[in-house]
């Protein structure tokens, strides 16, 4: 085999495994979240360096007459053990509207970077709690990179 032969075997070989490992490390969780005032979600591993949340057709449910919005955070924690988890730096602050409004659901996202690989937890929370609303995301992907 000559060296140019060895040389294409070889670099095909390496980007091969590189695409493969890219795969391997790429992690994608979906779901849907209905919220009333503060909700944990499901620890689950990551093995990127970034984590990201995006979260579909929000909206918000149960809400009195005359009430069109309401504000909601979504924060990523460094799964520890209970009172030892570990925030991320920076969240997602967004809108959810009333289904009567009349406006549209939204969507949101958010990514977190330099996480690294680990267990994690979002922590969605309704910035004002109000009666029977819940704040609803019928598509929310949870990912890392």
């Amino acid at each position: 085999m000559s060296s140019l032969n060895r040389f294409i075997v070889v670099t095909l070989i390496i980007v091969s495994v590189l695409l493969i490992s890219g795969q391997v490390f790429a992690e994608t969780y979906t779901s849907n979240v209905s919220f009333h005032s503060t909700f944990y979600g499901t620890s689950r591993t990551y093995n990127g360096n970034q984590i990201s949340i995006s979260m579909s057709d929000v909206y918000l449910t149960g809400a009195a007459p005359g009430v069109i919005k309401r504000y909601y955070t979504v924060k990523c924690l460094k799964d520890g053990f209970w009172i030892f988890d570990t925030e991320l730096p920076g969240s997602l602050k967004s809108v959810a509207y009333a289904e009567e409004s009349g406006y549209l659901p939204v969507s949101a996202s958010k990514t977190w970077t330099m996480a690294g690989s680990g267990s994690y937890i979002f922590l969605f929370i309704n910035d004002y709690v109000y009666g029977n609303e819940c704040i609803r995301s019928d598509y929310v992907v949870m990912s890392s990179n």
